[in-house]
């Protein structure tokens, strides 16, 4: 944007009324957004009390988390990647190239977001996130 005033990022929902004063977001869009977020919240029971909600008796285990699971999930990963343009050949990185690599960023070590907030964290994915 040349000229004209830089637009200011949001990426907190600390910063939702400043976005909304700012034209970058309508009060509409908030309510969508959170009437979508508490309809999924409502179905999974993530707000009705714990002993009422099945998937809290599920156990840490091979039935739930076992090496055919991991590696069903990997392969799903692996299939839903999808790159849309990748004209200057910047990917794959090479590992010859690239000697260091940062990401930054509020969210960069928040590995729990990636699930929104809606999977399950085992013991060992929160000590992972911690090393």
């Amino acid at each position: 944007m040349s000229g004209g005033k830089k637009k200011k990022k949001f990426c907190s929902i600390d910063q939702i009324p400043e976005a909304i004063d700012e034209g970058m977001l309508t009060e509409d869009e908030v309510n969508q957004a959170f009437a979508r977020l508490f309809t999924v919240r409502i179905r999974l029971g993530l707000l009705d009390p714990p002993t009422f909600v099945e998937y809290n008796y599920l156990k840490n285990d091979s039935s739930v988390e076992g090496t055919a699971h991991v590696e069903m999930s990997r392969v799903i990963a692996g299939h839903s990647v999808c790159m849309y343009k990748n004209n200057k050949r910047v990917l794959p990185l090479s590992a010859n190239a690239i000697k260091k690599l940062v990401v930054i960023g509020p969210q960069a070590i928040g590995t729990d977001l990636l699930l929104g907030n809606y999977g399950k964290i085992t013991k060992k994915k929160r000590r992972e996130n911690r090393e």
